[in-house]
């Protein structure tokens, strides 16, 4: 410390001295300390009117710490906002310029006011002194004091005092720095950490809502690969899984399970008539019902397109599964409406149970699907429950879908019959049914009942209509008899194949033969079915001059409304209805196409004719064409040229007794 020379006692300024250490080395707000320094300054020297400046080391501005003014009553807040460029032209801004002590009387200040080197702020002092607040090299503050009094000033000893007091003050400043930096340092930290924290807080948010909505997006494409995207239902593998799951339980609980198929009947029309979103509708509703008619525990599913299946687990007897069944065969009755028509849904159904059937999730489903189509062939709209009958069912069709694969290979089994068609105004032959037949081996002649559906549902049809076509055309190139023409039967999946007319073209360019000597029969069910496809096709038939007949007339549901619409040249009403004609019975589908005959503007071909009486009743009725067992059985193709040249009609016919009435 200095040896300062002054009016007070050394031990007093000692006293004050250490009053100010104590005060900068105090852990306090910074204007506490240049408060407590300000009250002691006061003790030494006339220091009322007192300010603690504080320069950054940014030099961004200044900070007013501390201020006292006896005069100059401006609020602290006000003196901040001033200007850095407003305090380098005061006292104090040349005091910090020269970096030392300054002392000025009120003339001196008053001259460099008048010269401009200052500004005045506020009243002009009696003497002023400041002293710079030095850190090494840097002013980092000032220290000014001032008096207005006359009777007042500093001397030499003062000054000296106030710069011991300054360095005291600077190491304030110094403390305050390094306190603030710290300060600083932790708030940074701690707002850092608080950063941190928050990032990695939304970072797990975000993580969790991640997994959450993977863990949903998971299970929604679990659901959606398991159930059926339209109704909501279980899917094939779904149904396959709880069947598995089902057959183990049955083992423990020694109850039986049991599996129905379900297949909508007539569920093409709806879409050929009322449109796909109809058909989706239906499908919903069905969905709904089936649900409604079977029990909690129970599996509901659709495999796709309009076939559906259901899981019965836990079923005492199989007259406990007939009785579900027959109850959703009940529930899918009830009419609905589509599109503002109303509709009556109804369905084939198959049930397989493992008191019947081996305890095998494949064997189920398989016997339940066979069960079905026996439902279906008893003419649909019906429950049928899997029994040993229909094994030996489907192992013979196997057997005849294995064999017919040869035969179609070998070609040497199948061969063609011809049966004739009589014009009733002239009672000749204008024309040949072609009917294919087959000699099996060891089975001697199987019936084309038997062996068509067989190659239908095995696929084998296109290869069995391929041959058919090929063997008729090359007979007819072999007759070369334009006098006559020959019929052929085409399936559905034929005719619905996008390349049946160009394939019967090419058959027919190559033998060299007119297709127009060729005529076409087309199933009723066949038309009713697949409308709109099935006219296109026809279409294309007609403009190529190949003639058509509808066949197997009256076996469809909804007939006539067609008749007007179809290309067809031909109506063959079915042997059915010709068979039951007496004199006594007259059958009301023969009646009602005679009197609409000019109106429809088709011709008639009445099948299945055996009796005189049938015959009689049919030329009454004025129909055009007639076939059947009375004229002649299906021949050989050897046989039609002679039987073509020498057909007696009146050898099996006579003129009528009497009209009828």
């Amino acid at each position: 410390m200095e040896t300062v020379a002054f009016e007070h006692s050394t031990e007093q300024l000692s006293q004050i001295l250490f009053e100010v250490i104590h005060l900068v080395s105090d852990e306090t707000e910074l204007s506490e300390v240049y408060a407590g320094i300000h009250k002691q300054l006061k003790k030494l020297m006339p220091a009322a009117n007192c300010i603690f400046i504080r320069l950054p080391e940014d030099k961004s501005g200044f900070v007013i710490d501390y201020y006292a003014d006896e005069c100059h009553q401006v609020p602290l807040r006000e003196l901040q906002t001033l200007p850095r460029s407003r305090l380098d032209r005061t006292l104090t801004g040349l005091m910090l310029t020269q970096m030392a002590l300054c002392h000025f009387r009120r003339a001196e200040i008053n001259q460099m006011i008048e010269s401009r080197q200052i500004e005045a702020i506020g009243e002009v002092p009696t003497e002023w002194l400041g002293v710079p607040l030095m850190l090494d090299d840097r002013v980092a503050g000032a220290m000014v004091i001032q008096t207005y009094r006359d009777d007042e000033g500093y001397n030499q000893q003062q000054k000296q005092v106030l710069n011991v007091i300054a360095r005291q003050v600077a190491l304030a400043l110094l403390l305050f720095e390094q306190r603030q930096r710290l300060a600083d340092g932790e708030r940074r930290l701690k707002e850092e950490v608080a950063a941190r924290t928050a990032e990695l807080k939304a970072t797990i948010t975000a993580l969790r809502r991640n997994m959450e909505e993977r863990r949903a997006m998971e299970a929604r494409l679990a659901h959606q690969s398991l159930h059926d995207s339209l109704t909501g239902l279980a899917n094939r593998q779904l149904f396959a899984n709880r069947l598995q799951q089902a057959l183990r339980v049955r083992e423990r609980e020694r109850r039986e399970v049991a599996v129905i198929f379900l297949d909508l009947d007539h569920f093409k029309n709806i879409n050929d008539a009322l449109g796909h979103d109809a058909g989706d509708q239906l499908l919903k509703v069905v969905a709904q019902r089936l649900e409604a008619a079977t029990r909690p525990n129970d599996t509901v599913a659709r495999f796709g397109g309009d076939e559906f299946a259901i899981l019965l687990t836990s079923i005492r007897h199989r007259n406990e599964a007939l009785q579900i069944a027959r109850r959703i065969h009940t529930e899918l009755r009830q009419p609905v409406i589509l599109n503002g028509r109303e509709v009556v849904p109804g369905g084939s159904l198959g049930v397989s149970t493992t008191e019947l059937s081996e305890a095998r999730s494949e064997a189920l489903m398989r016997d339940a699907d066979a069960a079905m189509y026996r439902a279906k062939a008893r003419g649909k709209q019906q429950v049928c429950l899997f029994d040993t009958s229909i094994h030996q069912d489907v192992s013979r069709r196997l057997f005849l879908e294995n064999e017919l694969r040869r035969a179609l290979r070998q070609q040497d089994e199948l061969f063609m019959v011809y049966q004739p068609i009589l014009a009733l105004s002239s009672g000749q032959p204008v024309g040949f049914e072609a009917l294919v037949r087959w000699q099996h081996p060891e089975r001697g002649v199987i019936p084309p009942d038997v062996f068509i559906p067989v190659a239908e549902a095995s696929g084998q049809i296109l290869a069995l209509g391929h041959y058919v076509l090929e063997a008729v055309v090359s007979q007819l190139k072999v007759w070369d008899d334009s006098r006559f023409w020959v019929s052929v039967n085409v399936s559905p999946i034929e005719l619905l194949h996008g390349d049946f007319v160009s394939h019967m073209m090419r058959i027919c360019q190559r033998h060299k033969v007119d297709p127009r000597r060729l005529h076409l029969e087309v199933t009723e069910s066949v038309v009713i079915e697949n409308v709109l496809s099935a006219q296109a096709c026809l279409r294309i038939l007609q403009e190529q001059g190949i003639r058509a007949a509808l066949d197997d007339f009256g076996t469809g549901y909804s007939s006539l409304r067609y008749l007007q619409t179809l290309p067809f040249d031909y109506i063959k009403v079915d042997k059915a209805f010709v068979q039951v004609l007496s004199e006594n019975n007259m059958d009301p589908i023969v009646e009602t196409l005679a009197f609409l005959r000019q109106r429809i503007d088709k011709k008639l071909i009445a099948e299945g004719v055996e009796t005189l009486e049938q015959l009689t009743i049919l030329q009454h009725l004025h129909y055009d064409f007639a076939q059947g067992y009375l004229f002649a059985k299906p021949m050989g193709a050897d046989d039609v040229p002679g039987f073509y040249r020498n057909f007696n009609f009146s050898a099996c016919s006579q003129p009528p007794k009497r009209q009828l009435q």
